[in-house]
């Protein structure tokens, strides 16, 4: 080394053969690069969050439909008004690639082709759907950062709501002044679908209120499907039953579960809508002495008596115009009443 020692009577260290040299320090310094920016942490609920709470309070609960059955027409634009909101608040923080295009895609997609349907006031409602569903979906996945944040969602989605829409309609069959819980058939659909969230959240709850809870809820399910005294709704309701004994890890758990529906469904049919209670039987609606179990033992049967029921008559007319479209490939006006001529009978 040819330097001189910084340190005054010390004579620097021999060079090896072979080791390199340390280049003198001439004082300059590259910048240093920025350091990359990491996202601020979650505090507590921001004004964003509370509205995305608000916002799927309204879509699964619904009390807006409540008030239009008071007479406040204009209740009826609340979502739309909220789902503008929101596309605003997502329109100044997100971008292009956050928007989360396969599904917005698939939005855009039923939006073009809704002019083009056959009967396009009916596939509007389904393109609006996909529509208040795809804000809700980005929404969340932008104002949710812990997963804290997101449980009073996932406890709205699988309980909550179910227990809300029972409450309701678990002794009348529906909800009366809904446009979709107001069909007795759609209520038990609804029910079938809370009672498999119910237990699953019951089973998978570490708090024992909140497994107590979903257990309740699922009862109350139950007690909806006899009520609305719909024959596909128990038939899919025992078909989830099943499918959760067979698919869970815990047989004895779900077997538990299964028990807890059952005695639901038998005490509800037997104490709710036994043979000396008022019940509804085809047509849903008329007072009859048929019980609910006496209802659920014409599944098989495809008369009463020498007449065809209603139901019975409504499926052989879908039968009969899926043929004639399929032989003149024209699709029939539809039939609504159980007095339809038979359609093959002039092909």
């Amino acid at each position: 080394m040819s330097e001189r020692s910084v340190f005054p009577g010390r004579q620097p260290a021999p060079t090896l053969a072979g080791s390199a040299t340390v280049p003198a320090f001439d004082g300059s310094l590259e910048p240093m690069p920025r350091a990359p920016r990491l996202p601020r942490p979650a505090t507590g609920a921001t004004g964003s969050l509370r509205f995305l709470y608000f916002l799927w309070l309204m879509l699964l609960f619904q009390p807006h439909w409540w008030v239009v059955s008071l007479g406040a027409a204009w209740a009826r634009h609340i979502p739309t008004v909220l789902m503008a909101l929101l596309a605003f608040l997502l329109l100044l923080q997100l971008k292009v690639r956050e928007w989360y295009l396969p599904l917005l895609m698939l939005v855009l997609f039923a939006a073009l082709t809704t002019p083009f349907a056959v009967n396009p006031a009916y596939a509007k409602e389904p393109a609006k759907a996909l529509l208040l569903y795809w804000l809700v979906a980005i929404g969340t996945l932008s104002f949710v950062r812990t997963a804290r944040q997101a449980i009073p969602i996932l406890l709205s989605l699988g309980i909550f709501q179910f227990a809300w829409w029972g409450v309701l309609g678990a002794k009348s069959g529906l909800v009366a002044w809904h446009p979709v819980l107001g069909n007795y058939d759609d209520f038990g659909a609804a029910m079938d679908i809370g009672m498999g969230c119910a237990l699953g959240f019951g089973f998978a709850a570490r708090s024992r209120p909140l497994r107590y809870l979903g257990f309740a809820v699922a009862a109350v399910c139950a007690a909806g499907v006899v009520s609305s005294f719909a024959r596909g709704a128990f038939l899919a309701a025992a078909f989830v039953m099943a499918f959760m004994l067979y698919r869970s890890p815990n047989k004895r758990a779900a077997a538990a579960g299964v028990a807890l529906a059952a005695a639901a469904v038998t005490l509800a049919g037997v104490v709710l809508f036994g043979e000396a209670g008022v019940s509804r039987a085809e047509g849903k609606g008329s007072n009859t002495a048929r019980s609910f179990f006496a209802e659920i033992g014409t599944i098989s049967t495809r008369c009463s008596g020498s007449a065809p029921t209603t139901s019975a008559r409504l499926q052989q007319a879908t039968f009969d115009r899926v043929l004639l479209a399929a032989c003149t490939r024209r699709i029939p006006p539809p039939c609504t009443t159980g007095s339809c001529t038979t359609a093959t009978s002039r092909v």
